[in-house]
């Protein structure tokens, strides 16, 4: 995996964003640094819904991006190191010298952050299986981390009579999550994600100290105000929207009472025979241990089914998003979630905190093998959950319009009160039908590629050996629905190769002309399109 720095150019007090396939590590925010690069505009989006590089980049201040050529030689070294940011690299150099590097990179995304060191193999099982969200810091994690220190803080104190008796501990309590949430955010590097998760729990714990019913979608709310006052860019991003979707999701889920979902019919099933059984003081020990244990199991059986419960909301709250950027849609994270949330959230979780918390002692090695074995067993069963492929469709892309129609319906059925909130299914139906009869691209051109889509469920590149596999292509693909990559065009009788540089494109009683000239070397390529033979236009990509 390579590394991707942002370097600023003093004079104009603007950024890069550069990628390198050498080792960073020992780099510093503030270091003075010489290199070579090559350098070009931010480009656009590559499909019609794509991701707009070039938008989010004139917001963050980035005027270029590139890769690095050589080694980069650091001409000053800093000598104010951020506090946080020390201790971010101290706890990944302790994650890698002790784990394997896939092992560590996932730990390193839980605790600072740090994803972009994660193997793409890995980031795709996650994706397809639907639980990707638990590499990034959101409120699983930042919810677990601040109740954790609240509880301690709690526990801790009522070990104290004095304090007990004079002082509301639970206050004080709130006190210890707050910190703790902020603490963690520094240290995740400030993500989105992240940043909205410690709003929401430092709302929560606000709640706490101020005598108030904590209310989740209010603190929900009010952390899509704060961040969209602060970054209103990021009202287009997709992470955004599907962020506070998933959580209108879960707060529509965990508002109503659902909780008699379950309960009862376990209860009156796996209960209900034993219910005349005795106590613990009276002289059948035996028989209480039985139904302590099937109690316990039936408590097992509840959470499961809520998190499932709570997966198909959030699911169904983020698959307008999910199907318009990336063009699929999968029942599997349904399931997924309902295996991959218990492990992370029981087993890997309290094992990081564990590792942190005594880090500044001894490293525990029992800890991180312990930490290897739970992470294993993630992958394992994520990797199990995509060979289901259980309900994987592949959807071709559809205008932004009809993607605002979708959501509106799913936010109706979400937030929705009454009876009327089923009107939202209409309004989704009417959306799924113009996503079916939404119109795709004849021709995909970009500096480098021409393809045209649509014979056979193959898209045909016209200009390259071999069916080329980099980013623009691989968006062009997925945007169709994932067709076939080609160079052949045998097979097409929409597309007629007239010479070593020239196709005819016919389509709906229309020619298109398409000549292109790589061998020029002041022109990177020449693109010549007419809807008549005899009638051409020419356009130059430079």
């Amino acid at each position: 995996m390579g590394n991707r720095i942002s370097i600023t150019i003093e004079h104009e007090k603007s950024l890069l964003k550069l990628y390198s396939r050498q080792k960073l590590e020992e780099l510093n925010p503030g270091d003075i640094v010489r290199f070579s690069a090559y350098i070009e505009p931010s480009r656009g989006a590559v499909t019609p819904s794509g991701h707009e590089f070039s938008k989010f980049h004139y917001f963050a201040n980035i005027r270029a991006t590139g890769r690095i050529v050589g080694e980069v030689q650091v001409i000053q070294a800093t000598k104010h190191k951020p506090i946080f940011w020390i201790i971010r690299r101290k706890i990944h150099k302790k994650l890698k010298y002790n784990l394997p590097e896939i092992h560590a990179e996932i730990a390193a995304a839980l605790t600072i952050g740090k994803k972009d060191g994660i193997n793409n193999n890995v980031i795709a099982t996650f994706r397809k299986s639907g639980t990707f969200h638990l590499l990034a810091i959101s409120g699983l994690h930042m919810g677990l981390v601040g109740l954790f220190f609240f509880a301690l803080f709690r526990r801790s104190c009522t070990l104290s009579e004095y304090l007990t008796l004079r002082y509301d501990i639970k206050k004080i309590s709130a006190f210890a999550g707050i910190a703790s949430s902020l603490f963690y955010l520094q240290i995740s590097c400030g993500q989105v994600s992240a940043q909205r998760a410690c709003i929401m729990t430092c709302t929560f714990f606000l709640s706490i100290l101020i005598d108030r019913k904590p209310d989740i979608f209010r603190s929900t709310t009010l952390a899509a105000i704060i961040l969209i006052v602060l970054y209103p860019e990021n009202i287009f991003k997709p992470g955004f929207q599907m962020l506070f979707f998933a959580v209108s999701g879960i707060c529509s889920c965990t508002s109503n009472n659902h909780d008699t979902l379950f309960r009862p019919t376990l209860k009156k099933k796996i209960l209900g025979n034993f219910s005349h059984l005795h106590n613990p003081s009276e002289k059948k020990p035996g028989h209480y241990l039985i139904r302590k244990t099937l109690v316990t199991l039936s408590r097992l059986l509840v959470y499961t089914g809520k998190i499932a419960k709570i997966s198909i909301f959030a699911t169904a709250a983020t698959s307008p998003f999910v199907i318009y950027h990336f063009h699929y849609f999968s029942l599997t994270g349904i399931f997924a979630n309902a295996v991959a949330i218990p492990v992370t959230t029981f087993l890997i979780i309290p094992t990081l905190i564990a590792i942190l918390a005594s880090m500044p002692i001894c490293d525990s090695h029992t800890l991180y093998i312990l930490l290897e074995i739970e992470i294993e067993s993630l992958i394992r069963l994520m990797e199990a959950f995509n060979r289901l492929n259980f309900g994987y469709t592949d959807i071709h892309g559809f205008s932004g319009m009809t993607l605002l129609l979708i959501s509106f319906g799913t936010l109706i059925l979400l937030i929705g009160k009454t009876s009327k909130k089923y009107y939202g299914i209409a309004i989704i139906t009417v959306g799924g039908m113009l996503i079916k009869h939404s119109e795709l691209p004849d021709i995909f051109i970009s500096e480098k590629n021409i393809a045209i889509p649509g014979y056979n469920d193959s898209t045909y590149f016209l200009n390259a050996r071999n069916a080329p596999k980099n980013f623009t292509a691989r968006n062009w693909s997925q945007y169709l629905g994932d067709y076939r990559n080609t160079v052949s065009h045998s097979d097409n009788p929409e597309i007629e190769k007239t010479d070593q540089s020239s196709y005819l494109y016919r389509k709906n009683g229309k020619v298109i002309l398409i000549d292109y000239n790589s061998q020029n070397p002041e022109q990177k390529q020449r693109y010549v399109f007419s809807n008549h033979a005899e009638n051409r236009l020419g356009l130059d990509v430079r």
